[in-house]
């Protein structure tokens, strides 16, 4: 039976078998339609100018926030921004190879949302081929190469890049990063001189659609270090041209505007280091054990605090187990070196956010190729390993089969539905905001779980045929319980139990790194927001909100979020304080396929 197995795996058709493996595992995703920032990228390349701030070019749909202090402060005024951003921000990435694709989407398969969806699978099953292709390069062993690729197409942690449409540019970006790969080892190791220029061509490429490809060049270098042959200085030297283009696109970048300015979600080392080296380990550490384990370190995202820490020193066990137990083969064996480098120096990009498997396109292939390395001499009963930790290396052996061979695989089809229930809480959101709105009326949401949710609201309502809110605020948004005091006829507070910002989600438009004062005000058309009390980290734990009229003022209608979406809020009576309850962390899994 192995031997079986390891004839199909090792067989020149695996480039193909990989492909159709990817297809076919990714198949349900085509039942997903829309979510989140998929609406987005929908009103950019409709070009629907109804919506303030929508960007001019269809190749700006990532340039989602523009470092403008006019358009932030006319967006803070309608709502269209949280009163807690900052008055510099700027959210914009370049991708415009990325928003073609998804121009080709929107205006050739109309609202097919199944049709746009088979477009993503079509580009992972080609990320299937070309994996397959480039572990045969490296990997010596046919079999073992099928192996690694795959398990690769496999992993369950592909399930939202693949099923997410926003998230396909991390599949555009790993095809051209192996491409680039590949091209560089021909160049090298077959003298091939094309080869040079081809891979400086697709690295040049790879970098328009998604910042992601620089993770390509942790390989490059780990190559240069562990397969290229010669003096190191040669070695390092042919990495040059590769570090010219890298310098020219990040000038080009930031010439262009682009870039990230005071967000929570994602973090600039170049802005706020100091920070990025104290989070970077603490997401390295889920990223990787996410590579080698389930399930997805995107849940680690929506813990508490408490539990946060639990998750955190439960993976660095389980990687230091993992590390203790395959490190006879990293020492001895050249090509696992290659993918141990390249796998840890390629998620250093991905640090600059919260962790989640859609990061790990780059990371599994140094990832699963040192899997299918370890796997190989376990099957194969090699010394190398099995002398220094035979118990040990056996029963990881089963684990990682378990793990990579049989529960992703299963995991993988499933899995594609998370972001149908990612999307979902948004839909809801926006089928439930009452209508029609007078022409003086102000929304006024005192609490999301997200402030990417009220971000979300318009693009949403407008796809659902709604109207769209032109006037609302936004008073807390994280999952948090409340506290809420009436001070007065036009004045009340609002206390989470952990304080503002506390949990990850809610830190998008408000740079924790940037401590507050307290007295901090933001005085907004009818409304001024005063931080009274603030927490020992320098973040809101108290605030006042007092408005222009009184609350119960026609012009004003008060919202909440509940388990069945956006619900009228009772305002509390002047010197009572009410509660609201957090929902449970799963609560969007109550009658799933309620919009």
């Amino acid at each position: 039976m192995l031997s079986r197995i390891q004839t199909i795996l090792g067989s020149r058709r695996m480039l193909l078998w990989a492909s159709l493996a990817a297809f076919l595992l990714t198949l349900p995703s085509l039942f997903t339609g829309l979510s989140c920032d998929d609406y987005a990228l929908r009103t950019v390349m409709l070009q629907q100018k109804n919506i303030p701030g929508v960007p001019a070019s269809v190749c700006d749909a990532y340039a989602f926030v523009e470092n403008d202090a006019d358009i932030i402060r006319k967006g803070r005024e309608t709502g269209l921004y949280p009163w807690w951003m900052p008055d510099e921000f700027q959210i914009a990435f370049l991708r415009p190879l990325a928003c073609l694709t998804h121009w080709v989407d929107f205006v050739f398969f109309n609202e097919a949302s199944w049709l746009m969806h088979l477009h993503s699978i079509l580009w992972y099953a080609l990320l299937g081929c070309v994996i397959a292709l480039a572990y045969r390069r490296f990997i010596s062993t046919p079999w073992v190469a099928g192996l690694a690729a795959f398990m690769y197409v496999a992993d369950e942690a592909r399930a939202v890049g693949v099923g997410w449409l926003a998230g396909r540019s991390h599949i555009l970006a790993a095809i051209i990063g192996i491409l680039v790969l590949l091209a560089h080892d021909r160049w090298r190791r077959n003298n091939w001189k094309p080869g040079a220029v081809f891979a400086v061509f697709w690295l040049g490429l790879g970098l328009f659609t998604s910042e992601s490809t620089l993770s390509i060049c942790a390989y490059l270098f780990s190559y240069a270090m562990f397969i290229d042959r010669g003096r190191l200085a040669v070695r390092m030297a042919t990495l040059i041209p590769y570090g010219i283009i890298v310098v020219l696109w990040r000038l080009l970048y930031n010439s262009l505007g682009y870039n990230v300015i005071n967000s929570g979600l994602y973090l600039n080392p170049s802005q706020d280091l100091g920070r990025f080296m104290i989070v970077a380990p603490q997401r390295l550490i889920m990223l990787m054990y996410a590579q080698f384990a389930i399930p997805d370190s995107v849940l680690w995202n929506f813990t508490t605090p408490f539990w946060s820490v639990v998750c955190l020193v439960i993976a660095t066990i389980a990687l230091s187990f993992i590390a203790w137990v395959i490190w006879p083969i990293i020492r001895t064996n050249r090509i696992a070196q290659f993918f141990t480098l390249g796998m840890i120096l390629s998620a250093l990009p991905s640090c600059t956010t919260l962790p989640a498997g859609r990061l790990l396109f780059f990371i599994g292939f140094g990832g699963m190729g040192l899997i299918a390395l370890f796997l190989a001499n376990v099957f194969e009963n090699q010394k190398e390993i099995l002398s220094e930790r035979p118990y040990s290396a056996k029963r990881l052996g089963v684990l990682f089969v378990v793990i990579h061979l049989i529960l992703s695989p299963i995991l993988l089809p499933p899995a594609q539905l998370f972001t149908y229930y990612m999307g979902r809480a948004n839909i809801l959101a926006a089928n439930s905001v009452p209508e029609p709105l007078a022409e003086n009326e102000r929304l006024v949401f005192v609490n999301v779980p997200s402030s990417l949710r009220m971000t979300y609201l318009p693009y949403i309502r407008e796809s659902l045929g709604y109207s769209v809110p032109a006037k609302k605020w936004l008073l807390s948004a994280d999952f948090s319980s409340l506290e809420i005091h009436r001070i007065d006829n036009r004045t009340l507070t609002i206390k989470p139990e952990n304080g503002f910002f506390a949990s990850p989600w809610a830190q998008t438009f408000y740079n924790i790194g940037i401590p507050v004062k307290k007295g901090f005000v933001r005085e907004l058309p009818g409304l001024t927001a005063t931080v009274s009390i603030v927490t020992d980290d320098g973040r809101p734990a108290e605030v006042r909100y007092e408005f222009s009229v009184p609350l119960e003022d026609k012009s004003l209608r008060w919202l909440t979020w509940t388990s069945e979406g956006f619900a009228a809020f009772l305002l509390p009576s002047p010197g009572e304080t009410i509660y609201l309850k957090r929902l449970p962390l799963l609560w969007w899994l109550v009658n799933p396929f309620k919009t």
